[in-house]
């Protein structure tokens, strides 16, 4: 974008990934608010400035050719830029070409509540990490082999439990029986 928004453009994409998010069902991905892609603020930001150009746009694939030497020096930068670990300043576009909504008419409900659930993130609970890690704690003491927080949750729900004992460790997990610390609260 180095010769300005009247200028003709060509992007040499090497990774099929990307070619696919930027080539391949656009329109699709648009309605759905670019719901599951892993950079899909970077994928907005890149399309508002593709939208932005009046001349023509040519999208290159080079997966099969050799790397040049701007690529090798690219691909440093990008090393150390993640080396450095700061949050990732995304340009700014102009409004009216920054789509971040879904059109409704084109996802499903589902769809739109995973979106929601990953936007927001959860609440801590105190008693639950407090439980979750004595389970882990007492796990490790007996199979001294410590699980992940995944593995407590997960054996949680194992359908080797009968239904009353997956509830009695849910609820025991989350601290819900009011015995024990529970009456110590003021």
């Amino acid at each position: 974008m180095k010769g300005g928004i009247g200028t003709g453009l060509t992007v040499n994409v090497r990774s099929s990934e990307e070619l696919g998010a930027v080539v391949g069902n656009l329109t699709e991905k648009e309605d759905a608010g670019f719901f599951g892609h892993r950079n899909a603020g970077l994928l907005r930001a890149t399309l508002g400035h593709l939208r932005m150009h009046t001349e023509k746009i040519t999208i290159r694939d080079i997966t099969d050719s050799p790397e040049s030497e701007m690529e090798s020096k690219a691909r440093k930068m990008a090393r150390k830029a993640v080396d450095n670990q700061r949050l990732l300043a995304l340009p700014l576009i102009p409004t009216e070409l920054h789509l971040i909504r879904a059109k409704l008419s084109k996802i499903t409900q589902a769809k739109a509540y995973k979106w929601l659930r990953e936007m927001s993130s959860p609440i801590e609970q105190p008693r639950t990490t407090r439980m979750l890690k004595e389970i882990r704690d007492s796990v490790e003491e007996t199979c001294s082999k410590r699980p992940s927080i995944q593995q407590v949750w997960k054996s949680m729900k194992s359908r080797d439990f009968p239904r009353q004992i997956r509830i009695f460790l849910w609820n025991s997990a989350h601290n819900a029986y009011k015995v024990g610390s529970y009456w110590d609260c003021t």
